[in-house]
């Protein structure tokens, strides 16, 4: 009787574990149900007749209701974030930074480094060669993402 009573008190506490602790885990929940069906099986195997059918359907329906609150938990809006994030990496402002526009490295491009455009640090990249820092560049390329710059002479 005690090992029942301990194996379905384990099975509940590790179906605990899985809804609070660790949600989505999914291996204490799967241990703690095989918990709960040993403790029915040694229910059914040792004790009496009305008490081991009791037992069986007092423990069905505790751990359907703690499946029914693990997907609730689950399916929460504070469990799981609702929002999508709609910023993008790494593109350009389209007004700023033309083809033509001159401005001034700040480190040594080999061959990307930074540059200043009026009042604007940029991430800009040369065609391949080396060029110093406090050197006067013009926007030769622009893409979605990168400005390619050239020394002006």
């Amino acid at each position: 009787m005690e090992l029942i009573i301990i194996l379905f008190v384990v099975g509940i506490v590790l179906l605990l574990i899985e809804i609070y602790l660790t949600p989505g885990a999914t291996i204490f929940g799967l241990i703690g149900i095989v918990a709960i069906i040993v403790a029915d099986f040694y229910a059914v195997s040792r004790l009496e007749s009305p008490w081991n059918w009791l037992f069986v359907v007092g423990s069905l329906v505790l751990t359907v209701g703690f499946l029914y609150l693990l997907f609730r938990v689950l399916q929460s809006k504070n469990f799981s974030v609702h929002s999508e994030i709609k910023s993008r990496v790494n593109v350009l402002d389209p007004v700023h930074f033309q083809v033509g526009e001159e401005g001034k490295t700040i480190t040594v491009l080999r061959p990307n480094g930074r540059a200043i455009f009026g009042d604007q640090i940029t991430e800009v990249y040369s065609m391949g060669e080396y060029i110093e820092d406090e050197t006067p560049v013009k926007i030769i390329k622009r893409t979605a993402d990168k400005l390619f710059v050239q020394q002006i002479n």
